[in-house]
């Protein structure tokens, strides 16, 4: 299974990968982006899942999901603090 992870935060991102990784999935390095890629990373490749991580930047998210919507038609999986 395919991954895109976006997140804003690159520490964070670099972590996420790594659990990823470590539970078999496949995210290629450059299939880790900041909002603001991930059309561009989406309209590139086949993608099974995109990962949205929203810590912190709830409005940058919120259009990176509809981005995302209208890029694929792969599901997404939205992961954030309350």
């Amino acid at each position: 299974m395919r991954i895109v992870l976006a997140d804003n935060h690159q520490a964070r991102r670099d972590q996420v990968r790594r659990i990823l990784l470590g539970e078999g999935l496949t995210c290629e390095a450059e299939d880790v982006v900041g909002f603001e890629e991930l059309p561009g990373r989406l309209a590139g490749v086949k993608t099974d899942l995109v990962l949205v991580v929203t810590n912190g930047a709830r409005e940058a998210a919120v259009e990176a999901i509809r981005t995302a919507h209208q890029a694929t038609s792969a599901p997404i999986l939205v992961a954030g603090e309350k």
